[in-house]
């Protein structure tokens, strides 16, 4: 059987450097293929060609054995998968007709210049949260549909800026979708909506969770912190009795800042950048959406406006929102509403507002 080290170098291929490592990395994955000789009458360049595809080959090898293995591989099916930071920092993440695209709001030709940041090879994908860097993105995935119907398997995935999608929690489909947010350590807050299931923190680079605020009666979601890591939520009791409650970065001194309207479903809750204040949506028991604004102890607590999944600018000048299915930005004050030209497409979550990019990287 021909050595393919000297193969390679009778080619004039210096392998003696990486060679090391190519041995170390295909060392008990059984013996290299015999490599046949190529006869007079094949030379170059088909030789050459051959020799430069094993290379690639055991290469190849190499880089997915050295991937990490927390990440499954998925990519985007467009090219604008993959993105650097600074390029999207004050955009707006949104899912229609179940890909996440995004759009810069200040930019002339609104609609226009909105991008496909993700399009699945199966159901639909729902924008939660950046990274404080703005190089990743939290978000939903629904498969096969778009969890309009309660047995779409739904897991909750961070998108990073080279295009690759790590699954964060296992795919459920009992009616429950796991929603979340990125803290300013880089952790996750996370909670499944369940009764008593409470709120965790997750840390992507290590999959480890830990309990971050105790579940009780009723459920907890829509967990956000803020730039001092003080955690926020909205709290639906049995009865229907809803409130926003904040809790130290440790999960201690639980406490209710601020009561809403009776409801049963809530659409977000977010942080001013400076952590002064907060917006919260919420779904009445009406089947009213509805948007307040408060400050982060509890007072001043204002409706803003009939809407749905607010999210605060990086500036903190503007408040992004649905708005009878359409994509608009509001003052702090529920005044100077303006439409970005856009209504998601979709149903379930295919359909749906999602984050601004606040990140300062």
């Amino acid at each position: 059987m021909t050595d393919l080290r000297e193969l390679f170098r009778a080619e004039d291929l210096d392998v003696d450097d990486i060679w090391p490592e190519i041995h170390s990395r295909t060392e008990g994955r059984g013996a290299v293929a015999p490599v046949r000789r190529l006869s007079p009458r094949m030379a170059q360049p088909w030789r050459r060609v051959a020799i430069a595809a094993a290379a690639l080959a055991i290469a190849a090898a190499s880089l997915a054995f050295l991937l990490p293995l927390h990440h499954d591989g998925s990519a985007p099916a467009t090219p604008n998968g993959s993105w650097t930071a600074a390029d999207l920092r004050g955009w707006i993440a949104y899912s229609s007709q179940g890909q996440i695209r995004v759009m810069d709001p200040t930019s002339q030709g609104l609609a226009g210049d909105a991008h496909v940041l993700f399009e699945p090879i199966q159901g639909a994908a729902w924008p939660l949260s950046w990274s404080p860097d703005g190089s990743s993105l939290l978000f939903v995935w629904s498969r096969p549909g778009d969890a309009s119907d309660p047995t779409d398997a739904t897991s909750l995935n961070v998108l990073h800026d080279d295009g690759s999608v790590q699954q964060l929690t296992e795919p459920t489909s009992d009616g429950s979708i796991t929603v979340g947010s990125f803290a300013p350590d880089g952790t996750v807050l996370m909670s499944t909506g369940q009764p008593g299931a409470g709120i965790e923190r997750l840390d992507p680079a290590t999959g480890h969770r830990t309990s971050a605020v105790a579940g009780g009666a009723g459920w907890d979601g829509w967990p956000a912190a803020a730039p001092d890591g003080t955690i926020a939520f909205i709290h639906v009791a049995p009865d229907g009795f809803t409130s926003i409650m904040t809790a130290d970065p440790d999960g201690a001194h639980e406490r209710t800042i601020a009561p809403l309207p009776m409801s049963k479903d809530a659409s977000g809750l977010s942080w001013s950048p400076d952590g002064s204040q907060l917006v919260a949506g919420v779904l009445t028991r009406a089947n009213v959406p509805l948007v307040f604004r408060l400050r982060a102890d509890g007072s001043g607590l204002h409706q803003l406006i009939d809407g749905s999944f607010p999210s605060w600018s990086p500036d903190g000048t503007h408040i992004a929102l649905d708005k009878q299915g359409a994509l608009i930005t509001i003052a702090p004050d529920g005044t100077d509403p303006e439409g970005l030209g856009i209504r998601p497409g979709g149903s379930g979550i295919a359909g749906r507002v999602g984050p601004w990019n606040a990140s300062r990287g």
